[in-house]
Formats: C-alpha cells, sequence, structure tokens
C-alpha cells in the first residue's frame, strides 16, 4: 500500500530483501539493515543444515515491504515453515516500522498510551485493558461458528504498525493454534482514545494523506 519509491532487491540462495536506492530518504540505513539481515538469514540456514534440519533447496525467507510512503516504510520479515530440531518446526512473520527522512527504525508501541503495558490494564488483567478488549471484538477469527474464538483471549500481540486504515496488530498463539493468528485492525477513528501524542499525530497524518 501506499506509493513505491525506487527499489533495489537483493538477493541470496535462501532470502530476498528490498530496500531503497541510493539517494532514497533512509537508504543507507535501509541498506545496512538489509545487509545484516541478509547474512542473518545465512547463518541460520548454515546452522540449521549443520544440525541436520530440513531447509531445503532454499531457505525462501523474504524482507518485504506491506506499506511505502514518502514517509513511512513497513517491512514484513518472513521465515516460512523450517525444521531446526526440537519438537516442532518453526516459521514467523513479523514487522518492521522505518521512519524513512530520519532512517529510524520505530518501535509502534510509541503510539499506544502506555506502550506495550496498554495490553495489561489494572493489575496487569487484560480483561480490564480497554486495548485488549479492542483487539478481542474486532479479531477477524472471534466469530460464534469460528473454532478459534475460544482461544482468542489467549493470544499474545505485538507492536502495530500502521496502514492508511488504521493500526495493525499481529497476534500469535500456541504452536497447537498458530493458524488463529491473524492480525487485528483497529481503525483510526476507534483507536483515537488509546492513541499517544505521537500516535494522534500518526493519525491525523493518514488522514491527510486520505483527504488529498
Amino acid at each position: 500500500k501506499g506509493t513505491p519509491l525506487a527499489v533495489q532487491t537483493m538477493i541470496t540462495a535462501d532470502a530476498v530483501a528490498m530496500a531503497p536506492l541510493n539517494g532514497a530518504p533512509g537508504a543507507a540505513a535501509l541498506q545496512a539493515a538489509a545487509d545484516a539481515w541478509l547474512r542473518e538469514r545465512a547463518v541460520f540456514v548454515f546452522q540449521c543444515r549443520a544440525g541436520r534440519g530440513s531447509v531445503g533447496e532454499a531457505l525462501g525467507a523474504t524482507m518485504e515491504p506491506v506499506l511505502w510512503t514518502p514517509r513511512w516504510l513497513v517491512l514484513r520479515d518472513g521465515l516460512p515453515e523450517t525444521y531446526c530440531g526440537g519438537a516442532h518446526g518453526s516459521f514467523s512473520t513479523t514487522y518492521q516500522v522505518w521512519d524513512l527522512p530520519r532512517g529510524a527504525q520505530i518501535d509502534g508501541w510509541t503510539w499506544i498510551v502506555g506502550g506495550e503495558s496498554a495490553l495489561r490494564g489494572v493489575d496487569d488483567a487484560a480483561a480490564d485493558s480497554p486495548l485488549y478488549q479492542a483487539l478481542l471484538r474486532l479479531h477477524p477469527r472471534n466469530q460464534p461458528d469460528d473454532h478459534c474464538a475460544e482461544e482468542i483471549g489467549h493470544m499474545s500481540v505485538a507492536a502495530p504498525y500502521p496502514l492508511p486504515e488504521g493500526l495493525q496488530f499481529p497476534t500469535a498463539f500456541s504452536h497447537a493454534m498458530r493458524a488463529c493468528g491473524d492480525e487485528v485492525l483497529i481503525p483510526w477513528r476507534e483507536a483515537e482514545p488509546l492513541l499517544s501524542a505521537a500516535g494522534r499525530a500518526l493519525a491525523q497524518e493518514f488522514a491527510g494523506a486520505a483527504a488529498r
């Protein structure tokens, strides 16, 4: 989503990363981060194979944009199903949010009043947390005929990233219920009571972009 900027694709045998071309906002920092990520994935593959894990001919890891505007870049870090020992295989999807003019990675919890602690509410009880209750209500698998509905209250929640429509929160569950880990979008209007000053400024920025 957003207007793509000039981009280069960085490819190894096991991973693909994308970064802005030289001269674009944040290019130096993002290229350095992409280089480091590609090296980390190469080490991961080496260690997995050394431990007689099952990687296949190529790992297939990706670092790709899901939102790219002149100000913000959101990257999805995807690790496909891989077995490197233990009881289960592993896979992961995480996100990075970059402020391009600053060339800096941003912690999405700074957009929420209280940060990550807002998930816990009073006395660390998620039931008292307005943020957690909003995520329960809006989780796409929280439907009466969905087998995930009874597990939604056990989800863990990662830092949000912005989309034009609102803040998107990745969720995760235990290995047995990992298929329930859809992402939850809180629209900007509904998120407003939860937003810090930085979060309100972000919401206004996207509202202004939508109005243009």
